[in-house]
């Protein structure tokens, strides 16, 4: 009798990527705060006021990203803060690995369309007249900022669908995002710096990731546009760790 093929070792090679996948249950737009349980009575009554969308980048997942010591600081924190404490706190999760990939082997076929997701997503969640123009911050870490960014490029390409969206967000905070730079050569640099802080091991992949240098130059020209709307802060960082700094010439807003 033929033995059970789960129990054989898999003979295909494992991406090198693989260990970057995040767990299935960290993709999507999930709510932290209140507590999304269906039987919380404190959502039914209670009349939020704000929306807070927090974005992972590359090598983190929605939930640990945030996480340090087992405080998830956007839902534990966040709301001993008195402007947050009727905000509704969500955490957006994807595959980010998506940077990584040839552009002509992605599974989407299409650069940013994690921004687009998080754009549908958030949409879904803001069906109600008191939800369309409810105001929105968001919150991005590291790449997450490029999500962030994307996702408002795109609101504004199409107001009919996603133009409350655009009209609602009153504030951005970044951290260790870049927003500025015109130069190819410098978002090669920075890029290839993530990859290695986050672990990637092969220069192939490497490089793969730096490929994604030309559309951000496009992104950051198209969303300077955009940028005078919202309330921007940036943290970066101004100690090096695991060999990587981002240079607050990136960060110039």
């Amino acid at each position: 009798m033929a033995g059970n093929d789960m129990d054989r070792p898999s003979s295909r090679p494992i991406p090198e990527d693989e260990w970057l996948r995040p767990p299935a249950r960290t993709l999507g737009l999930r709510q932290l705060y209140p507590n999304p349980t269906p039987d919380a009575a404190e959502i039914r009554t209670r009349r939020l006021r704000l929306d807070v969308v927090a974005v992972h980048g590359l090598g983190g997942d929605s939930y640990s990203t945030f996480t340090r010591d087992d405080c998830l600081w956007i839902r534990d924190m966040l709301p001993i803060c008195a402007r947050f404490q009727d905000a509704r706190i969500m955490t957006f999760g994807y595959d980010a690995r998506a940077f990584l990939h040839p552009f002509a082997r992605s599974t989407t076929g299409r650069t940013f369309t994690f921004a687009e997701e998080l754009l549908g997503s958030l949409a879904d969640r803001r069906t109600e007249p008191e939800e369309m123009n409810r105001p929105i911050i968001f919150i991005g870490y590291s790449l997450g900022g490029i999500v962030i960014k994307g996702a408002l490029r795109h609101a504004h390409a199409l107001p009919t669908q996603y133009g409350n969206i655009l009209d609602s967000t009153q504030a951005l905070v970044f951290f260790g995002t870049p927003h500025q730079g015109s130069e190819a050569a410098a978002w090669a640099s920075f890029l290839g710096s993530v990859g290695r802080a986050v672990g990637v091991r092969t220069t192939e992949v490497v490089e793969e990731l730096k490929r994604w240098s030309f559309p951000l130059v496009e992104l950051t020209t198209t969303f300077a546009e955009l940028a005078p709307r919202f309330a921007i802060t940036t943290f970066f960082e101004k100690k090096k760790t695991n060999g990587m700094l981002v240079s607050h010439t990136l960060l110039n807003t």
